[in-house]
Order: C-alpha cells, then sequence, then structure tokens
C-alpha cells in the first residue's frame, strides 16, 4: 500500500513537472500509465474497504462504524 502510495505522488510529481524534467515523450507516457493504473488501484482498494465495512456493520459488528466514528466501544 505505502509502496504504491509513494509510486503515485512521484509519477504525479513527475507528470506535474514533466517539462522542468525533460522526460520525453515515451517516457512520459509510461509515467502516466503507471499513474493511471495505480489511481484504479487506490479506486479499487477505498470501495473495497467501504463494502467491507458495510458488510460488516450489517452482519458480524453492528456498531462498528460508530466505534470508528467515536473512537472505539463504550464500556
Amino acid at each position: 500500500f505505502y509502496l504504491a502510495l509513494g509510486v503515485m505522488v512521484a509519477t504525479g510529481l513527475a507528470l506535474t513537472y514533466e517539462e522542468t524534467l525533460n522526460l520525453g515523450k515515451s517516457l512520459e507516457g509510461g509515467i502516466k500509465e503507471t499513474h493511471e493504473l495505480l489511481m484504479w488501484f487506490f479506486v479499487v482498494f477505498i470501495g473495497g474497504h467501504f463494502l467491507g465495512v458495510t458488510v460488516m456493520e450489517l452482519t458480524k459488528a453492528p456498531g462498528l462504524v460508530s466505534d470508528m466514528v467515536h473512537g472505539g466501544p463504550k464500556d
């Protein structure tokens, strides 16, 4: 996860400063493809988390979302 996040940030910065870095069209295309692939990884990752939390809230762990918002169960 953190490696993917670091690569996403690095590729985003490379695309932002492409003129300063003089990357060239072929390298720029590869960096853009990597950045877009990682974007979809995070879309799926976040969607999976929301789905997992929803399933747990509705089945095995009712009150899970409330516990996350309020800092844990109040025993």
